[in-house]
């Protein structure tokens, strides 16, 4: 068993250190659920999710490279609101623990998806998404917030 958080009220273990990349599983997993028994894997972390809904990026999205390609999605989402009033009874039924991806916008809006995500059901943590650019300062605010 590993923890993964520090001990107190939702203290977060998982049986198994091995997790699937952020967005791999989708919102829940579902997909996967015929596939793959999901009390193996450590938890199960959500494609990416902001305050508000985004969309698609636009342009070029997929670049060759001679090792394979970078892809840019723009990171597409309906916003928390929607990701929570979806995926919540099916996190609170998952057999994994549920890691909800939020992307670090604004110290503001990380703060909104952490609060509504406090109260969601079958939530067990989330993982924080930083933009390559971020110092250590812009951490420190956003995991303030």
């Amino acid at each position: 068993m590993i923890e993964l958080t520090r001990p107190g009220k939702d203290t977060l273990v998982v049986e198994n250190p091995v997790m699937p990349a952020a967005g791999t599983f989708g919102f829940d997993g579902a997909a996967y659920r015929d596939l793959l028994d999901l009390t193996k894997i450590g938890a199960i972390v959500t494609n990416p999710v902001t305050w508000k809904a985004r969309r698609v990026a636009r342009g070029p999205r997929v670049v060759a490279l001679p090792s394979g390609a970078l892809i840019h999605t723009g990171l597409p989402n309906p916003g928390i609101g929607k990701v929570i009033s979806r995926y919540q009874q099916s996190w609170r039924r998952s057999l994994a623990p549920v890691i909800v991806h939020v992307v670090a916008t604004t110290p503001e809006d990380v703060a909104g998806c952490a609060a509504a995500l406090d109260i969601a059901e079958g939530v067990s943590g989330i993982e924080l998404g930083l933009h390559d650019r971020a110092t250590p300062e812009d951490i420190a605010v956003v995991v303030r917030a």
